[in-house]
C-alpha cells in the first residue's frame, strides 16, 4: 500500500512539474505579438506592454516601459524619431524618374482566368529622393485610336536614390487594347534612403 501511495505521489509531482515547465515554455514563446497596418509594423511585448517600431532589420523602442531582452543589435538608446510626411517630388527631381515598359508575352493561367493583361516595367530612380509611391495613369486604347478607358493607379515601390526596381501588374478590361502607362506623380522622402532605415 505504501508503495502505491509513494508511486502515486511521485507521479503527481512529475506531472505537476512537467505542466509548470510546459506552461512556462508556452508563455515565453508567445510573449511577443507582431501588429501591422498599411504603413508600419510593430512588435509588442504582451507581458510588459513594451512596443517597438520595425523598420527593415532594425527595431526602435516607442514606449517608456522597462527595456526587455531585445533580439536586435541596436543600442538601447534608439527611440522612434518623428517620421517625416511622404510628399510629392519637386518637378526637377520627378523628371529624373523613368519608367521603361517591358513587353510581357508570357501570360499565366491566372492571368487568363482573370481576363487580365500583365504589364511589367523597370523604374530608374536617378533623383536624390527615396521613392515610395508612384502614381500611374493607365490607358487602354483601341486599334482605331479611341480611348476605351483611363485609370489612375498607385503602386508602392521602395526605390533608393540611384537604383532600379522592377514591378509587374495585371490590368483587367484591356483585352484587345493597347495599354500605355504614364507617370502622374511620384512621392517619397528627400535623401537617398527611407528615413526609417
Amino acid at each position: 500500500m505504501k508503495t502505491i501511495s509513494a508511486s502515486l505521489v511521485i507521479a503527481v509531482v512529475i506531472i505537476a512539474a512537467a505542466s509548470i515547465i510546459a506552461v512556462n515554455i508556452y508563455v515565453t514563446n508567445n510573449r511577443y505579438d507582431i501588429s501591422t497596418s498599411s504603413d508600419a509594423a510593430y512588435k509588442i511585448d504582451k507581458r510588459t506592454g513594451e512596443m517597438w517600431f520595425i523598420a527593415g532589420p532594425r527595431m526602435f523602442s516607442v514606449s517608456n516601459a522597462a527595456e526587455p531582452e531585445s533580439d536586435t543589435s541596436e543600442p538601447e538608446s534608439d527611440t522612434l524619431a518623428p517620421f517625416p510626411e511622404i510628399r510629392s517630388l519637386p518637378p526637377e527631381e520627378m523628371n529624373r524618374i523613368t519608367c521603361n515598359p517591358e513587353s510581357s508575352s508570357s501570360r499565366t493561367m491566372a492571368d487568363l482566368m482573370l481576363g487580365c493583361q500583365p504589364f511589367e516595367a523597370i523604374i530608374h530612380n536617378e533623383s536624390k529622393w527615396f521613392v515610395q509611391e508612384i502614381y500611374f495613369v493607365v490607358t487602354a486604347t483601341e486599334a482605331n485610336g479611341t480611348i476605351r478607358w483611363s485609370r489612375r493607379r498607385i503602386y508602392e515601390v521602395y526605390i533608393t536614390s540611384g537604383s532600379t526596381s522592377e514591378f509587374s501588374v495585371c490590368v483587367s478590361g484591356a483585352t484587345g487594347a493597347e495599354i500605355s502607362f504614364e507617370i502622374d506623380d511620384v512621392r517619397g522622402y528627400p535623401g537617398s534612403e527611407h528615413p526609417g532605415w
